[in-house]
């Protein structure tokens, strides 16, 4: 029978260590690359019948432990409820300020996009419109900068990012994947978060507007 390695967070989920006591374990019996982002660290596996053993050795240990681990768990949970609550209301306070032209405006970011990078051609494309549109003509940088201090915001952080790329790439009326935009090279390294590729025909900011508590959409 072929040896059955797990996980940290398979550890976490079915034993319920914590990751100090997964770090007590030692260093991993192996390691595979990173199955969500090519750059990041790689994964780290233990030995089921390791993991097993360390846990009966030290089950008074582990058992002493839960009652702080699950008033952690509760105040973790409380917090980004809170912040949930905050950011719903905060990203309806998107301003979009309007544009003269499509044309002007891609003017004028060609000639930011000069002053910017040497190695700028002369194309604004869709996708850097957008960009340019967003940092200039909107108050996306600034909700976004709330957000990111925001405790118990951590991925809630993204989620609001994908929601204003997709409400300014609405209501300019761009031609660009609200994903690309918000991701950029991620989105070129296929590691845009499982949870924003919907199956076809699904909307993707109203998708995003319920993992954020939105119900009332402008």
């Amino acid at each position: 029978m072929n040896p059955e390695y797990l996980s940290q967070s398979r550890i976490k989920s079915e034993f319920g260590l914590t990751d100090t006591q997964i770090r007590s374990l030692g260093e991993p019996d192996t390691t595979r690359p990173n199955p969500h982002y090519r750059s990041g660290p790689p994964m780290k596996l233990y030995l089921r019948n390791r993991v097993e053993q360390w846990i009966a050795e030290h089950q008074s240990e582990i058992t002493e432990s839960q009652p702080r681990k699950q008033a952690a768990q509760r105040a973790v949970h409380t917090k980004r409820e809170s912040a949930k609550v905050e950011i719903a209301k905060l990203v309806q306070r998107l301003e979009l300020e309007p544009i003269a032209s499509r044309a002007s405006v891609r003017k004028e970011a060609a000639e930011f996009f000069y002053e910017q990078y040497e190695e700028f051609n002369g194309e604004v494309t869709e996708k850097g419109l957008c960009s340019f549109i967003r940092h200039n003509y909107t108050n996306y940088e600034e909700i976004l900068s709330i957000v990111k201090g925001k405790v118990g915001a951590s991925d809630l952080y993204v989620n609001v990012k994908v929601y204003l790329c997709c409400r300014i790439i609405a209501h300019y009326g761009l031609d660009v994947n609200p994903l690309h935009a918000g991701f950029r090279e991620r989105a070129a390294c296929n590691e845009i978060p499982d949870r924003f590729l919907l199956p076809a025909g699904e909307d993707l900011e109203t998708a995003v507007a319920g993992m954020l508590g939105i119900e009332d959409q402008p």
